[in-house]
């Protein structure tokens, strides 16, 4: 099942939403940390890969340092980061080996606010949220 929090940091759940996605008319949004200095959404996911697999899926990022970050990890090491909006969706692809892994999605905010408002420039600083979307994850054919 899909973990919500897990870290001390946690103050925002993710959610499923119809405002954007890729396919479909759903996807997963970030919870809301706005004013929220120092705080995560964070999700996670308990995996077992018996022979390996890939793990995919499609994201729309619209963090931005100063205000907030975003990270996947796998067992703790961040494989994916991004502390810029994305112009469009992109796609994620990574193999895992075999054995239990945890998969995690966080959006983190700076530590204290910045001294000029998101709102000066939401193209250039986002509006603080992410999107996940046609996310799988497949048996590593070639990991015998």
């Amino acid at each position: 099942p899909w973990i919500h929090g897990g870290t001390t940091t946690h103050k925002a759940d993710w959610r499923v939403t119809s405002s954007k996605s890729l396919f479909g008319h759903h996807s997963l949004k970030s919870g809301n940390l706005a004013n929220k200095w120092g705080k995560s959404s964070d999700l996670s996911l308990k995996v077992y890969a018996e022979e390996g697999m890939h793990v995919e899926f499609n994201y729309l990022s619209l963090v931005s340092d100063p205000f907030d970050s975003f990270t996947f990890s796998v067992d703790g090491i961040n494989v994916l980061e991004s502390t810029f909006p994305s112009q469009d969706w992109e796609q994620f692809i990574m193999v895992i080996p075999p054995g239990e892994h945890t998969l995690k999605w966080s959006v983190k905010t700076g530590d204290s606010a910045p001294n000029f408002a998101r709102s000066e420039d939401v193209d250039r600083y986002g509006t603080g949220f992410f999107y996940l979307d046609d996310f799988m994850l497949k048996q590593n054919d070639y990991a015998r």
